[in-house]
């Protein structure tokens, strides 16, 4: 098992893969989201604390904090994803490709991204039609009866993003391995 560590691999995509152009717009994204995620995961745990202070010296905790701390850790996580993505923090699993070519190595990245780009997808699309049903049934949460449609939005979005910065890179990755395998032309003097 290997941990990358993004600094060792953003740099093998292409060049300013991040810095530059749609990259630089999807990575500002992706910041924006987890700083997002660290928001509504910020809030959860000084909803926590205040609902423990109040039990264990009013014998009073906030109503419903256990059903809003499962809708606000899972926004969080959702949001927290892209940004993960982009910074390839993601654990690798290379122990058969560990001594496989550069270029095969590249290529197989590109499927992987290309492959989450499709589930994150699929997820974005599963959770839009469960948002629509939740609206349309009017669902919220049993004790403090917050819309969970809400919550919902967050997630499509969250894996929305998730799915554009990972076909990003899919692309990016694709066009790597491609400009590499090609022959080199060689400059033949007259």
């Amino acid at each position: 098992v290997h941990i990358n560590d993004s600094q060792e691999t953003t740099n093998f995509i292409v060049p300013n893969y991040l810095q530059e152009g749609t990259g630089a717009i999807l990575h500002l994204l992706a910041k924006a989201s987890a700083l997002l995620g660290a928001v509504t995961l910020l809030g959860m745990m000084l909803m926590s604390t205040i609902s423990i202070a109040g039990r264990v010296l009013f014998s009073q905790p906030l109503p419903g904090d256990f059903e809003l701390a499962q809708l606000l850790s899972a926004v969080s996580v959702a949001l927290f994803l892209p940004y993960c993505h982009v910074q390839r923090a993601h654990i690798f699993i290379d122990f058969f490709t560990v001594k496989a070519p550069e270029q095969v190595r590249h290529s197989l990245d590109a499927c992987a991204q290309l492959l989450m780009s499709l589930l994150a997808a699929l997820l974005s699309w599963r959770l839009a039609v469960g948002l629509m049903s939740a609206h349309a049934a009017q669902e919220t949460t049993p004790i403090v009866g917050f819309p969970i449609w809400i919550a919902f939005i967050a997630l499509v979005l969250a894996f929305l993003l998730l799915s554009v910065c990972a076909l990003y890179a899919g692309f990016a990755e694709s066009i790597a391995t491609y400009k590499n395998l090609r022959p080199k032309q060689v400059e033949q003097k007259p």
